[in-house]
């Protein structure tokens, strides 16, 4: 199995595409995915996930503050808010599934 260095962000503002989300972190290092979370109607839910290549660079990540379109970013390691419909939804699509390449 492929290693996974996701982190799990919140308050993404809702201006914000995968591609930005993507382009703002892979300043810090190569970003394997990034995805913002939309709900049926195609509002983001201000959730999302980064995958890194490197673990250094993702825990390099987790330990700095982030601000995104005038918005501080929340977070954490890994996959959190599971509980959440959209959120699982979209895990279970995208993230569990190693073996799609959605990027």
């Amino acid at each position: 199995m492929i290693p996974r260095y996701l982190i799990s962000i919140r308050n993404i503002p809702w201006t914000v595409s995968h591609s930005q989300l993507e382009g703002y972190f892979s300043k810090f290092g190569s970003v394997r995915t990034a995805k913002v979370i939309f709900d049926k109607y195609g509002i983001s839910t201000g959730y999302g996930f980064v995958e890194f290549y490197d673990k250094v660079v993702a825990t390099s990540v987790l330990n700095k503050d982030h601000v995104l379109d005038n918005g501080k970013l929340s977070i954490i390691n890994g996959l959190q808010y599971l509980h959440e419909d959209p959120v699982k939804e979209f895990v279970e699509q995208h993230i569990l599934d190693a073996d799609t390449n959605w990027k």
